[in-house]
């Protein structure tokens, strides 16, 4: 029962934060490529919520400030990312970064490069279905795109 309960308070949770994203950015739809869950517990009181795989490029940053950065890539462990597809400690280190620091929205890019900030810049776009398997693998972005997420509380 209290499983059920927890999925259910999870999705609920996620039909929301993407909303919310949809309607802090005003761009629809909120996302093309699927990720491997609708959300990464963050810490104790915080998931953080996928909202879409974006475009992110550009020497003054792209979706977040590159003056947020924090580089977790020396930190991944590949052989549990293949296994489980998907880069949850990571997710969860970067996420965790945000909650410390008082942001709302924290994104990867480039495997680990973590970056955070209260109002995402989604103005490159969304990486097309087509692409997902090359820059959204992983629930994290490569070169130049970022899987951004939203903090919500439990």
């Amino acid at each position: 029962m209290v499983g059920r309960i927890i999925v259910a308070t999870v999705t609920v949770l996620a039909v929301c934060s993407v909303a919310a994203l949809a309607q802090t950015t005003a761009q629809t739809p909120i996302k093309e490529c699927e990720s491997v869950h609708i959300g990464y517990r963050v810490d104790d009181k915080h998931w953080g919520i996928f909202g879409g795989c974006y475009h992110s490029k550009g020497v003054k940053g792209g979706v977040f400030p590159r003056t947020t950065i924090v580089n977790f890539k020396l930190q991944i462990d590949w052989w549990p990312w293949i296994q489980k597809d998907h880069g949850g400690d990571i997710i969860q280190k970067c996420g965790q970064e945000a909650v410390k620091k008082g942001y709302a929205y924290f994104g990867l890019q480039y495997y680990g490069d973590c970056y955070m900030g209260n109002t995402p810049d989604l103005s490159q776009g969304l990486v097309t279905s087509a692409d997902c398997d090359k820059k959204c693998i992983w629930d994290v972005g490569a070169i130049d795109t970022m899987v951004v997420y939203k903090l919500e509380n439990y």
